[in-house]
């Protein structure tokens, strides 16, 4: 074998490892930064001289900014080492050089596919909030509900922003970070290699959602999250281009985040509404905005659709 044969074979090395091994190898890094992020939030606790508990138990009132912050530095640092760093460094250990080209992240994205996921994604806004309150109409065991109450308490620190830096810093941990880690992991690892198993990327789109919603442990955005899941996965299976999910997950997270900032006290009261139905009407709309960009999407570039 030639050296040129033997340094190709060594930088792309997901070509001759089968799909399951590199699921399980992915598994295994996810696994390592999810203890690596207990670790490093430990000592951090530790300093604090307090517990993830404690802070749970304050009322919105008593997050104040120091406790904010050190519930965003400890998303930052675990979605880090859960989603975004073992993505990239399984990948760059088998691909190298060739790491942002596995990732289907060299090409840059066509301007209309950008606008039509931009749209896709503020039309779902409204269809979103009726499946989710769908979900919230099927009854939770207590502890299920303790655990909901929790997250929620822990949502609160990261969207409370009083200026400018906070709304920057949520931003970053709430929108820019998930955008990029998530769909590293779910569409570009996850979703590629389900396709190659199941010989069906209808099959991996919709397991892919699946398991990116049930990844986040919680049961009462189930719904929402794994429709959510359905249409990036759809919008990497059809324009083979990363950045298209990673843009449109980016402006879904980004829009919560600033609408949070904008709307600040009458959060609470915009939570209460969530209790009722949007409109029929605004449902219906939202239904065929999102079917109409869909199909405008898989039109374009049905052409230019090729195998992972």
């Amino acid at each position: 074998m030639s050296e040129f044969q033997k340094n190709h074979i060594k930088n792309n090395l997901t070509r001759y490892l089968p799909a399951r091994s590199l699921l399980i190898l992915l598994v295994l890094f996810i696994f390592i930064g999810i203890l690596l992020g207990s670790i490093f939030t430990w000592i951090i606790f530790y300093f604090e001289e307090t517990t993830f508990e404690e802070i749970l138990k304050k009322a919105p009132s008593e997050l104040n900014l120091h406790y904010r912050n050190l519930m965003r530095w400890i998303t930052l640092i675990n979605h880090s080492l859960t989603f975004l760093f073992p993505s990239i460094l399984l990948v760059y250990l088998l691909e190298k050089s060739n790491w942002l080209s596995y990732l289907q992240l060299t090409k840059s994205p066509r301007p209309y596919n950008i606008g039509l996921s931009i749209l896709l994604i503020l039309a779902a806004f409204p269809l979103t909030q009726f499946i989710f309150w769908i979900n919230k109409q099927i009854p939770l065991s207590k502890l299920f509900q303790q655990w909901e109450e929790s997250s929620e308490t822990a949502i609160n620190g990261l969207i409370i922003m009083e200026g400018p830096m906070e709304l920057f810093f949520s931003l970053f941990v709430m929108a820019i970070l998930p955008a990029l880690g998530e769909e590293f992991l779910f569409r570009g690892i996850l979703q590629k290699n389900l396709e190659k198993i199941f010989k069906s990327g209808h099959a991996a789109v919709w397991l892919a959602a699946f398991i990116f919603s049930a990844f986040h442990f919680q049961f009462m955005g189930f719904l929402p999250r794994f429709f959510l899941g359905i249409l990036l996965g759809y919008l990497f299976l059809w324009t083979r281009n990363l950045w298209i999910p990673i843009i449109a997950h980016l402006i879904y997270n980004g829009i919560q985040v600033l609408a949070a900032y904008r709307l600040g006290d009458q959060i609470e009261s915009l939570k209460a509404n969530t209790d009722q139905p949007l409109p029929i009407g605004i449902i219906i709309f939202s239904f065929i905005f999102v079917a109409t960009s869909i199909y405008a999407i898989y039109k374009f570039n049905r052409i230019e659709v090729s195998e992972p």
